[in-house]
């Protein structure tokens, strides 16, 4: 440059140097601020579901280690109610800045398939699964039912405890009503919170949910696991036979656990967000906190997590159907 600027006239080594300290400028600007300054505050994360939950807990902890990825504040709020659908609701409307995220479970399906006024799958951005667990079934260890064969025969009324209507607890609930030929009350609730405690309680005879918050009352002795709706034993659950091991042809139905945001991100700030997510699950310190949650990890990114829904989006459906959950 300095060669070159010996052969302007004054006129135009002023415009020189005039453009050279406007893209010096730019450059100082693009690097201060804009998407690459992403975050430059808290994020919010919303959790559809009351606390306490199975569901609840995994993403408050996958929350916690995000925040050393991203060297930020993560705020958990949760936002009940719907079955999900008000805290997805929520996060579709959100600013796509990247400030606000959601987790998202098996339900948005649930809700898609029920209500076409529902969030749609085209209205979040997955950024990618880190949890699919198999359902188990659960009662309480000095309720009237002890074991598979005990539901099958009860003299009674059964109750089951349900996370929403029609959400997948409901639906795998259903799913075991109808393969051994039973009849059930489903009692819904907010979340899974609000049904392990209906069950804590002896207010429902039993729950079929994700093994997460339950864990601690199975290891107890409060609460028994008695069948997984799973092909194979849960590593996490050796001693728990599936159904079909007890004579009981219950198919495999399993519940998932993702992160999404608004749809419209800015690309730098979406790739930031997408790859302290994955370093986020590869941390050794999330897999040995999820491990002691009895959390099951199962990585996918953006482009996997996002197929997975579109290719259950037609079985939930015909699921829902089949169990008299739509009007269809």
């Amino acid at each position: 440059m300095l060669v070159e600027r010996k052969n302007m006239n004054g006129r135009q080594g002023l415009t020189a140097l005039a453009l050279i300290g406007m893209a010096g400028s730019l450059t100082a600007c693009g690097q201060g601020g804009g998407a690459s300054a992403y975050p430059d505050g808290p994020i919010d994360m919303i959790i559809p579901w009351d606390a306490g939950g199975s569901s609840d807990l995994a993403a408050r902890q996958f929350a916690n280690h995000l925040e050393d990825q991203l060297d930020t504040t993560i705020t958990a709020t949760n936002m009940p109610g719907a079955n999900g659908a008000t805290g997805w609701a929520e996060l579709a409307d959100a600013e796509p800045d990247g400030s606000t995220i959601g987790l998202v479970t098996y339900d948005i399906l649930t809700n898609q398939a029920m209500d076409e006024n529902a969030t749609q799958l085209e209205d979040l951005d997955f950024l990618m699964q880190f949890e699919s667990q198999p359902l188990a079934l659960y009662v309480h260890s000095e309720g009237d039912f002890q074991t598979i064969e005990d539901l099958v025969n009860a003299d009674r009324e059964v109750s089951f405890g349900t996370s929403g209507l029609g959400g997948v607890f409901h639906q795998g609930a259903g799913l075991f009503a109808k393969s051994v030929g039973g009849e059930y009350k489903y009692v819904p609730f907010d979340g899974s919170g609000g049904q392990l405690t209906a069950l804590l309680g002896q207010h429902v005879d039993a729950i079929v949910t994700s093994p997460t918050a339950p864990a601690q009352y199975v290891e107890d002795g409060t609460l028994k696991m008695l069948g997984v709706f799973a092909d194979e034993r849960s590593p996490a659950y050796p001693d728990t036979p599936t159904f079909q091991e007890q004579g009981f042809d219950v198919p495999a139905h399993s519940s998932f656990r993702g992160i999404a945001a608004p749809t419209g991100l800015d690309e730098e700030v979406r790739q930031t967000l997408v790859d302290a997510l994955k370093a986020t699950y590869d941390a050794e310190e999330f897999k040995t906190a999820a491990e002691e949650m009895s959390l099951q990890l199962e990585y996918l990114d953006s482009e996997a997590f996002t197929d997975r829904l579109n290719d259950m989006a037609p079985v939930v459906e015909e699921v829902l159907s089949d169990l008299d959950l739509t009007g269809s």
